[in-house]
């Protein structure tokens, strides 16, 4: 027997009612293919795990060498952003078409990405990693990973290098509280070439 066998006239109108609500919503549009499947436990120095994918092709090329969905490239300072790694990625991501809906699913938490600093020496940046990493106070004592994501693999901050640092809205207080704490000026007036609003998703 089919799985349709098994289904209710009730369980039957709530599935096309969901399908039409995802059709709706446009959940099912889709959005690119994968060529393998992406694994949300994958480690860092594995070819098949999402959040690599996601630290060294997605986000450098939808936002870190970008200052706006405009296309408009960086001259003066590097974006980059920095963000608590650990249970971001929630699902895998399979082989085949890309909906919003398989997007959703792989990230459900669709954080904005918001400004730190326009312009901070790269020894902050660093120093800001190393607090946030150690400070459990600002954590609730969880085990993390604090990532900096950077416009191209192999890229490293440098100390004497100026920079514009992003987080996401989630871990935006985080920060502010570690850069009070430790005195780093973080001038936050609006970016030079960044005004728009950008999520994970868009």
């Amino acid at each position: 027997m089919s799985v349709d066998e098994y289904l209710t006239q009730d369980g039957k109108d709530l599935s096309e009612y969901i399908n039409r609500t995802y059709e709706h919503a446009g959940a099912n549009q889709i959005l690119g293919c994968s060529p393998i499947r992406y694994r949300a436990d994958g480690y860092l120095n594995e070819t098949d795990s999402l959040l690599r994918l996601y630290l060294e092709e997605v986000m450098p090329s939808s936002f870190l060498k970008k200052y706006s969905s405009g296309g408009i490239h960086s001259k003066h300072v590097n974006n980059v952003i920095m963000q608590r790694l650990d249970w971001f990625v929630r699902y895998d991501l399979f082989a085949g078409p890309i909906t919003v809906n398989d997007l959703v699913a792989v990230i459900p938490l669709d954080y904005t990405i918001v400004p730190v600093s326009n312009s901070i020496n790269g020894k902050d940046i660093l120093a800001i990693q190393e607090a946030w990493s150690n400070n459990q106070t600002f954590l609730d004592n969880t085990t993390n990973v604090i990532g900096i994501l950077v416009p191209d693999a192999g890229y490293e901050i440098e100390s004497n290098t100026k920079y514009a640092l992003f987080t996401l809205s989630e871990f935006d207080a985080s920060i502010s509280n570690i850069t009070n704490n430790m005195k780093i000026d973080t001038f936050t007036a609006s970016h030079p070439v960044y005004n728009g609003e950008k999520t994970l998703r868009t």
